[in-house]
Parts: structure tokens; C-alpha cells; sequence
């Protein structure tokens, strides 16, 4: 496994951690935090696939 793809993956990993606690969500494909957001969606193998990801800029 290459650097970048673990890097990846580490990072998604912690997304869904972070998206177990929006379970009661009003708009749960949608997650805004401090530092980032991002948007997913499930595919029809109902993994998901990540559309956007973004940091926040910092002022």
C-alpha cells in the first residue's frame, strides 16, 4: 500500500467516525466541522463514495 492510499484511507476512516455522531441528523450526508466538510452519498453496493472534501480556510 502506497503512503498516499494509506493516507486516504486513514483519513475516511476518521470521517465516519466523526459521522456516527450525526445518526439523528437532520441532513446526515452532510458534515461541517471546524476544519472541514465534506459530502457523501452511498453507491448502489452501499459503500460510500465520497464527493467532496474540503478545508476551511483559515482567516
Amino acid at each position: 500500500m502506497t503512503f498516499l492510499l494509506w493516507l486516504i484511507e486513514t483519513h475516511i476512516q476518521e470521517m465516519e467516525e466523526e459521522l456516527k455522531l450525526l445518526k439523528n441528523h437532520s441532513q446526515p450526508n452532510i458534515f461541517v466541522s471546524n476544519k472541514s466538510f465534506f459530502f457523501w452519498m452511498k453507491k448502489g453496493s452501499g459503500k460510500k463514495c465520497w464527493l467532496l472534501l474540503a478545508r476551511k480556510l483559515e482567516h
